[in-house]
């Protein structure tokens, strides 16, 4: 039975692909724009909404980090992402010197491309969502999350090709550890590792 279905855009992953398939197919979405004042997250739309079967995906903590990085650093989209790039990226030399003294402050972790993942789709006590894909195997789980929303498959295009580097490249001991530590809630709830890489097993929350 098709079931009314909604995707939570967690940045840098994957996003772009995804929402060419909720234009193709109808699918509501809630962005990632928490610096507008209207913004409303999937806590706020399923207490109003509390039959909506909501899904998301996840990356990889490290390999998100730096594709955040780069990101920003070339400039991103729009006036927003430039500001941060220059209030949090920009006046570092290189990748391990920006992780080893940008996330001494919390606050970094407020901005968009830098929040801890569960928090897009968290509620005050546990994550909410229906269905958490991993982007590391983005079209099984696009297509797992479709079959149990009761939707035909579809083959998500590629969009936004990376332009770094594999993240590993970028990485010293120092880093690992220390992004290990910033994001060792999202490494517990969604299962990841510094050397994961690819990954088929999906994560479900009150299917």
């Amino acid at each position: 039975m098709k079931k009314d279905i909604i995707f939570v855009h967690i940045p840098k992953t994957g996003g772009a692909s995804i929402g060419q398939l909720c234009m193709s197919r109808g699918i509501g979405a809630i962005g990632h724009n928490t610096r507008d004042p209207n913004y409303i997250s999937l806590a706020q739309y399923k207490h109003s909404h509390p039959d909506i079967f909501s899904f998301s995906i996840v990356r990889n903590p490290w390999d998100r980090l730096v594709s955040a990085y780069h990101f920003l650093s070339q400039g991103g989209l729009n006036a927003y992402d430039s500001e941060d790039a220059d209030r949090y990226v920009n006046r570092y030399s290189g990748f391990n010197e920006f992780v080893s003294d940008a996330f001494k402050n919390d606050a970094i972790l407020t901005q968009i491309h830098f929040r801890p993942q569960y928090e897009w789709i968290s509620d005050e006590n546990d994550v909410i969502a229906d269905y958490v894909g991993k982007f590391e195997a983005l079209q099984h789980h696009i297509s797992a999350c479709l079959a149990l929303a009761g939707l035909p498959d579809y083959k998500l295009p590629h969009v936004n090709k990376a332009t770094h580097k594999h993240y590993k490249q970028y990485y010293s001991k120092e880093s690992i550890d220390i992004v290990g530590n910033i994001y060792a809630r999202d490494i517990e709830l969604f299962d990841y590792k510094y050397n994961d890489e690819h990954s088929n097993a999906g994560t479900f929350v009150n299917s």
